[in-house]
């Protein structure tokens, strides 16, 4: 992937971020399940 395909990927994301935000709820699963398993997560959980 040139930088120029990876900085329009980048922009694109960012505006889909934007306008549509993920309610908290879901970035909060997103983040702790995407976490290893392990002390970090226990934690968290």
């Amino acid at each position: 992937m040139s930088m120029r395909d990876y900085v329009q990927k980048t922009r694109h994301l960012v505006s889909c971020i934007i306008t549509n935000p993920i309610d908290v709820a879901s970035q909060v699963h997103v983040f702790i399940f995407g976490r290893r398993e392990g002390m970090t997560r226990y934690c968290l959980t």
